[in-house]
């Protein structure tokens, strides 16, 4: 992968490439912001920022014949042309390649199953973590549905949580207002995109004033109609889709209509249909349970990719958990499930005509490119 690093022998800087490090993601877990990029947009093109450098590739002419260099000097507030790129290979912007008369229900969006919980319950390991990617960074890599579980907290905030009973609940560290405040941002960059919402209450108290109050401050940066849009409809918006009880904005998936733990159900809305796989604790010992929910989340990409209907939105969650026994308690186990099925993912992914809307634990840059590259 690239990383920037300062010039020891001038005043610019260099890139250097670090074979060992090959994914995106093991750049980013190598906590060192020389690896990390940020795209900014300007216009129709795109600037290349080094986290820890700031400005960096910048085009100009070689002096000593008739092609060109990359500088890589970082840029002091420069915004000439030579700064500018265009990008034909990206995900940052897949959806502004599409077609607007697309329905949000014909396309394959990768998503991801409790989007912020980024932490564990203290001194134990996937238990409540389901993501090692930030909200900046899915969003980057071309996540585009967000699964939010929020909980009303005694100063009268929503703050993101995994888990809802007394002695399962952890405190994700980040509240709605930042959540929103991040997808708004990056929307500005890139308004030919759509980012879709999910909202569940997770434990506590009724969330839907909160939640009303600030779609209420913003409401051009929402779509709240019950029904499945149009994407130039929502191009530089947010999508809600409701899981909770409390007031009528965004498209009804509300709990009495959402099926607990259940491998297929569909909910209807005024044009068009859900059609729903959300079996997140699958039955039997360790190789049961991953086989059974390798086969209900592959029952549903089979009949996605099988059915003509446009206005059918499958909504396929590949998340789910294994009870693992410590003697004093039981303990759910998230990664026992993700592993086996992100591994089965990438290699039934390529063989498919689309995929709907996939919520993925551990989602990773191989399993979204996979996902748009089912966009035709």
């Amino acid at each position: 992968m690239f990383a920037a690093s300062k010039d020891m022998m001038g005043k610019d800087h260099i890139v250097e490439c670090n074979p060992s490090i090959t994914t995106v993601n093991e750049a980013i877990k190598t906590n060192n912001p020389k690896y990390l990029w940020v795209i900014r947009q300007a216009g129709n093109q795109y600037i290349l920022e080094n986290k820890k450098y700031g400005r960096m590739f910048s085009a100009a002419e070689d002096k000593k014949d008739n092609d060109h260099i990359v500088e890589t000097r970082p840029g002091s507030g420069d915004t000439t042309d030579k700064w500018l790129w265009n990008m034909q290979a990206t995900t940052v912007a897949w959806m502004t390649k599409l077609a607007d008369s697309k329905l949000l229900s014909e396309l394959s969006i990768p998503g991801t199953h409790e989007s912020c919980a980024l932490h564990d319950f203290p001194g134990t390991t996937y238990n409540a973590k389901c993501q090692n990617l930030d909200l900046e960074s899915q969003l980057t890599y071309g996540v585009r549905v967000l699964d939010l579980r929020l909980k009303k907290t005694s100063a009268n905030t929503l703050e993101a949580w995994h888990g809802d009973t007394p002695v399962f609940n952890v405190d994700q560290q980040i509240s709605f207002d930042r959540i929103v405040e991040i997808c708004q941002t990056f929307l500005s960059r890139f308004n030919g995109e759509t980012i879709i919402v999910s909202i569940k209450k997770e434990g506590g108290d009724d969330i839907s004033g909160l939640v009303e109050q600030e779609i209420n401050s913003n409401s051009q940066l929402w779509y709240t109609q019950n029904a499945i849009p149009l994407l130039k409809d929502v191009r530089g918006k947010i999508v809600l889709l409701r899981r909770f009880d409390g007031n009528s904005l965004g498209i009804d998936l509300s709990p009495g209509k959402w099926k607990d733990n259940n491998p297929d159900f569909t909910i209807q809305v005024p044009n068009g249909t859900f059609s729903i796989q959300d079996e997140y604790h699958p039955s039997g010992n360790k190789e049961a349970a991953k086989a059974g929910k390798w086969a209900v989340v592959k029952n549903m990409l089979d009949l996605c990719n099988a059915s003509n209907a446009q206005n059918c939105w499958y909504l396929n969650f590949t998340s789910g958990y294994y009870m693992v026994d410590y003697g004093v308690s039981e303990i759910p186990d998230i990664a026992v499930i993700s592993n086996a099925v992100n591994k089965q993912l990438k290699s039934y992914l390529p063989g498919l005509n689309k995929c709907g809307t996939l919520m993925v634990d551990f989602i990773d840059d191989t399993i979204i490119q996979e996902i748009i590259s089912l966009n035709k």
